[in-house]
């Protein structure tokens, strides 16, 4: 359908103010997958374009370019120069309403796992369970070989770093401030299926001027011996095996305040004992939040969470301000959209 939007915009997941923001799509020359004449729909949008091939004959999507604009852009910082980038979506067996089959949305407790009333997270200051890794050059890394050690790490993803590289980059440096120091032990720990061999792995890092030592765990056992409730994550374990810090996602102000902990550790402190009274002693608590000096008491509040919720209010009064004149506009009906550059669009009718 030549619509703006339409049936083609809810296949590739247009939002719903499609109508006016896409621009209608057009058919692009007819080319073959294999044996087979694809149509060529294409839809424009600002981050670039996306081109359905469908299939002449049935009908059926066979193929989905999508724009990589925005990926190019987070890629070419860190990795080599980019010359080309094509991101396309192979649709093989494709047929318009085929049989179901029930099975398949039937859940089957997977190899190796159990069903449970509830997770058990772990606490802060509490002893970090039994846990295994495996390191790129084949030694096998535990709590025990770990002991009397501090130890940093940074679980993560190949499918993520493009979008945390600063972190992971910011990570590697201060491991450097720390490499004569026997004390402290600095391992990025990745959770990728075995599907993603070592050698990847390594290519990555080599690829992004990174020089972390790597381990290896799934991302079950993770979540069963650390609580990883999501992929990046920072964690802390004293020298005696407690969990002293947890952070969720990227370290908020890493290059300072990982150092600051890292003393408090080295100096015989704990992260755990010297927060704050109001500190709530569960896994998601992060210690970066109280142990910036430079912020006041009320900021560091609002950071960890625990600010109180003040009173309802409103202003004194309410005041109607015209913020700008348009004379083409004639009447109800007439729609401008404007867009302010920070990555939505705004319709004015």
């Amino acid at each position: 359908r030549d619509e703006r939007g339409g049936e083609l915009g809810l296949l590739v997941g247009l939002h719903e103010e499609a109508a006016i923001v896409v621009e209608a799509p057009r058919l692009d020359p007819s080319e073959k997958i294999g044996d087979d004449t694809c149509y060529r729909v294409r839809i424009d949008r600002r981050e670039g374009s996306t081109v359905l091939w469908v299939d002449e004959q049935t009908f059926v999507v066979r193929r989905v370019e999508y724009p990589s604009g925005g990926y190019r852009r987070v890629l070419e910082p860190y990795l080599d120069e980019i010359t080309d980038m094509t991101i396309t979506a192979e649709i093989e067996g494709a047929r318009l309403d085929p049989p179901v089959d029930n099975a398949t949305f039937e859940f089957q407790v997977p190899k190796g796992a159990e069903l449970v009333k509830r997770f058990e997270a772990v606490r802060m200051g509490s002893r970090i369970p039994k846990f295994k890794l495996r390191s790129l050059d084949g030694r096998v890394i535990t709590r025990e070989s770990l002991a009397d050690k501090i130890v940093v790490i940074k679980f993560w993803q190949r499918d993520d770093l493009p979008f945390n590289y600063d972190d992971l980059a910011g990570f590697e440096q201060i491991r450097k401030r720390y490499q004569d120091n026997d004390a402290i032990v600095f391992l990025a720990v990745n959770t990728d299926p075995d599907e993603i061999s070592d050698e990847q792995l390594q290519d990555t890092f080599s690829k992004a001027h990174l020089s972390l030592p790597i381990a290896r765990v799934s991302l079950e056992a993770a979540q069963r011996s650390f609580g990883l409730q999501m992929v990046w994550t920072t964690l802390i374990l004293g020298a005696n095996g407690t969990l002293q810090e947890h952070v969720s996602g990227k370290y908020p102000n890493q290059a300072t305040a990982l150092p600051k902990s890292l003393k408090t550790l080295l100096d015989g402190g704990d992260l755990v004992l010297e927060a704050p009274e109001e500190a709530p002693n569960y896994l998601f608590y992060s210690g970066f939040a109280w142990q910036n000096a430079e912020e006041s008491e009320e900021e560091q509040r609002a950071a960890s969470g625990m600010g109180k919720i003040a009173p309802p209010s409103a202003p004194d009064l309410l005041r109607r301000t015209r913020l700008w004149n348009c004379s083409e506009l004639k009447q109800p009906g007439n729609i401008v959209v404007v867009h302010d550059g920070s990555g939505s669009d705004r319709v004015f009718v």
